[in-house]
């Protein structure tokens, strides 16, 4: 049972298909803004009874759960909207969840994993020819793994100018280019990790290569080429050489990185008036008007701050990084170089956009590398995985297969 809900788990993990909450305070001036509505996610489902069934035969550590609740009490107490922050933090738990059951799942997960991946990339693979071909969305049967409605026309659509000529920017399953990059190259390097063959491992570089393009996503495909060039094996590098030339073809828009810094000005002034409870988890927008330049506020960009840390010391404030202090001892201990790089991408990327903290499918990815990384080496006998040492001139006893 536990494989079956795994395996549900990872496969919906791509999509976002869910259904919103619209609360009254899901509105700016009377616009609908998703990062304020609660949303009930079918793979937020599968993750739920996976983690019911988990813990029905093994509970996580008690001192966890006790300073991660007593973070999220403190947070939503002195949070300016308690009930964004309520919803906030509930959503938010998703990333623990996900990567306690990784990590004590990872052996039995050795098939699932790897074909979760590919299913991953033919997917995004998939939909993002299909909305280049058609400059718009697949809609409707692309509903059915949650993408939005869009075309060429749609207002405020991520677009890139080539030859004179506009093209669609393909989302994929995700809410932006740009989260689909930064997943798609974080998911990547976590399959490097895996034990496939090379012939696997091309056939998902390949299938890397022309999503991260395709996305056209500065970012993303910079921190490609750094991976690629001084950090993989010399077979690789290769493909470094189809990456250099888009960053001289694709233009910089100059104010998204003013809009960009004019946000990251706002999360500053939140700390300043908020330093030591922050706004509130899931309160960046609603306050956001409050530090936006008065003789700017025509053109607003409701957006969270395009860096993970300054959104998340912006609502969490000081609280927020002695709650990560004191969780220091679960910090992932990357097994090979592959899980280190990919979590340095998320590090890197995060200075730069929010998706990590923001997206259901980003953050879900998060957990299942936190769990890789995390989880114990089942071939070491030092009691630091769980398992005793033999005791010294007696006997050793054979080795049982305890399933992970």
């Amino acid at each position: 049972m536990s494989s079956v809900l795994a395996a549900l788990f990872l496969f919906s993990l791509p999509g976002q298909l869910g259904r919103h909450f619209w609360l009254p305070e899901s509105y700016l001036w009377g616009l609908p803004i998703d990062y304020l509505a609660p949303t009930l996610y079918l793979n937020s489902l599968f993750l739920l009874a996976w983690f019911l069934w988990e813990w029905h035969r093994r509970r996580p550590q008690l001192r966890f759960l006790a300073i991660w609740l007593t973070a999220a009490a403190i947070n939503i107490f002195f949070a300016q909207n308690r009930r964004l922050a309520f919803f906030s933090w509930l959503w938010l738990s998703q990333l623990p969840m996900v990567a306690w059951l990784i990590g004590r799942s990872r052996h039995r997960l050795k098939r699932i994993l790897p074909s979760a991946i590919f299913f991953w990339l033919i997917l995004e693979t998939v939909f993002a020819a299909g909305q280049l071909w058609r400059q718009a969305s697949l809609a409707p049967w692309g509903w059915w793994f949650g993408e939005r409605s869009f075309s060429i026309s749609t207002p405020g659509i991520a677009k890139v100018s080539l030859a004179g000529q506009f093209w669609l920017r393909p989302y994929g399953t995700f809410s932006h280019p740009n989260a689909l990059a930064g997943f798609i190259l974080a998911a990547l390097l976590l399959a490097l990790g895996l034990k496939l063959s090379r012939r696997q491992k091309l056939s998902l570089c390949l299938l890397g290569a022309f999503l991260i393009s395709a996305t056209a996503s500065h970012t993303i495909i910079l921190l490609a080429i750094l991976v690629i060039f001084l950090c993989l094996p010399k077979p690789w590098r290769w493909l470094s050489l189809g990456f250099i030339p888009l960053l001289g073809w694709l233009p910089i828009n100059p104010q998204s990185w003013q809009r960009r810094w004019q946000l990251a000005q706002a999360a500053i002034g939140m700390v300043r008036r908020y330093p030591l409870v922050g706004t509130g988890l899931g309160n960046f927008l609603p306050q956001l008007p409050h530090f936006w330049p008065a003789d700017q506020i025509g053109q607003l960009w409701i957006q969270p701050a395009h860096n993970i840390y300054l959104l998340w010391l912006s609502q969490t404030g000081l609280w927020g990084l002695a709650a990560i202090y004191f969780l220091r001892r679960y910090w992932p201990r990357p097994q090979n170089r592959f899980l280190a790089l990919s979590l340095a991408v998320i590090a890197l990327s995060g200075l730069l956009d929010h998706y990590w903290l923001t997206g259901q499918q980003n953050l879900l990815l998060l957990g299942v590398i936190l769990g890789q990384a995390r989880a114990p080496d089942p071939n070491r006998r030092d009691g630091r995985d769980g398992s005793a040492k033999p005791a010294s001139g007696k006997a050793k006893s054979p080795p049982t297969n305890s399933g992970g």
